[in-house]
């Protein structure tokens, strides 16, 4: 635990936990290039063609919650209602579990993301 930290001090911490530097976006992969994300792709346009129920489940952790985030402003900007679910990791566990698919009832289309 850091008192009083100075943006001096703030710049050496995270030079020093990232001494390798930050990544850029343009060396993260191209999400083409995922294995079966054609057949992904596919599948969610054939899912809003034919208006089913789509549900994102995420994990509660950071990066559960900003995929899950990110999906639903996805389907929020091309205007297509969607469930999401963020699991609570005690009473549900972690992942998609059958703790939660009483909670999917009715769902078409489930998408996990973490």
């Amino acid at each position: 635990m850091y008192k009083n930290v100075t943006f001096k001090t703030l710049e050496k911490i995270l030079n020093d936990r990232f001494k390798e530097g930050f990544l850029s976006l343009k060396d993260l992969p191209q999400p083409s290039s995922f294995k079966d994300m054609d057949k992904a792709t596919k599948r969610i346009v054939q899912a809003i063609k034919n208006k089913e129920k789509i549900s994102i489940i995420g994990d509660y952790d950071v990066d559960g919650v900003v995929s899950t985030t990110l999906m639903k402003l996805f389907f929020e900007e091309i205007n297509y209602p969607i469930e999401w679910i963020i699991p609570n990791r005690f009473k549900d566990g972690y992942g998609l579990s059958a703790n939660i698919i009483p909670r999917m009832v009715g769902t078409d289309l489930a998408i996990t993301v973490d």
